[in-house]
């Protein structure tokens, strides 16, 4: 994966030199200028984009009737995140300030096995706004990809204190992680963390049922 990014950073700046270098010539067509905000957004929108062309491609794959259907489409799905990580590393070359493309930077590397470049994506996203928890949430989730268990229940617990609806899904992609860990080496972490998983979904659920008692019209 570092290489993938590496491989694209030079691209870019490869045809920013080209288009730099070409000033001589004949004229170039008049064309309306972009602001570097207006560009960045339009990098990101067309990132959004090919992460959903790449989300269909995986709904597809998970319906697939055979195994050489599902790779070809999980392989359709791979070239369109790469697109939309060079999408959003266009956006972020316009605009580093544009945390949303720094974020969804994380989230294109993560789903291309890069989760620790997703990280440093994430926090970037984070410096530029403390307050952007869906980056919270994406970084849990590079964390337990990472095996950084201290830092995904860091994570689930500011998401808990702020945003219950990102915390829920953090916990599930923590629950999900649990069962694929199954059959692999056991390790003391991974007991001491189902334990802590299975802890906060009880007392999410406690939470929950208290919720309704409450709202009820008795």
């Amino acid at each position: 994966m570092t290489r993938f990014l590496l491989a694209m950073v030079l691209m870019l700046s490869a045809s920013l030199a080209q288009a730099a270098g070409s000033g001589g010539g004949g004229q170039a067509p008049r064309t309306v200028e972009q602001t570097p905000e207006q560009a960045a957004n339009s990098h990101y929108k067309s990132g959004l984009r090919y992460k959903k062309r790449a989300w269909k491609h995986e709904e597809k794959a998970a319906a697939a009737s055979t195994a050489e259907k599902r790779e070809k489409l999980l392989a359709k799905a791979a070239k369109a995140f790469e697109k939309a990580v060079a999408q959003q590393l266009k956006a972020m070359q316009a605009d580093p300030q544009h945390f949303e493309a720094a974020n969804e930077l994380g989230y294109g590397l993560r789903r291309l096995g890069g989760a620790k470049q997703a990280i440093e994506w994430y926090d970037l996203a984070l410096q530029l706004k403390p307050d952007f928890f869906e980056a919270v949430e994406y970084r849990g989730e590079a964390y337990l990809a990472t095996g950084n268990l201290d830092g995904a229940k860091a994570a689930y617990m500011e998401l808990f204190r702020n945003d219950r609806a990102l915390a829920e899904q953090l916990l599930d992609a923590m629950e999900r992680w649990l069962v694929a860990q199954d059959g692999a080496a056991p390790a003391p972490q991974h007991s001491e963390f189902s334990a802590w998983v299975v802890e906060r979904r009880e007392l999410v659920e406690l939470t929950r049922d208290v919720s309704l008692n409450q709202s009820r019209d008795w």
